[in-house]
């Protein structure tokens, strides 16, 4: 369920016509600190929206972590 949210997170800001242009991101997921979800969305990120720059966090301030990740674009 979080990886589906972690995902959506990020698709959702490319889809939109506002950011149709945008070839980076940088954004808190709407999820508690979970790494794998963080690493499946990067993962989709790296085989379907290869031309994007993306660097996400999340934190879960109950549990006092935070786990981010990145992926840079070749362009």
């Amino acid at each position: 369920l979080e990886s589906k949210k972690a995902l959506e997170a990020i698709t959702s800001y490319f889809e939109n016509p506002e950011n149709k242009d945008k070839s980076w991101l940088v954004a808190r997921l709407p999820i508690s600190a979970n790494a794998k979800a963080v690493s499946e969305s990067l993962n989709h990120v790296k085989s379907k929206l290869q031309d994007k720059t993306v660097y996400v966090l999340a934190a879960d301030s109950n549990q006092g972590r935070v786990v981010h990740g990145c992926y840079m674009s070749k362009a």
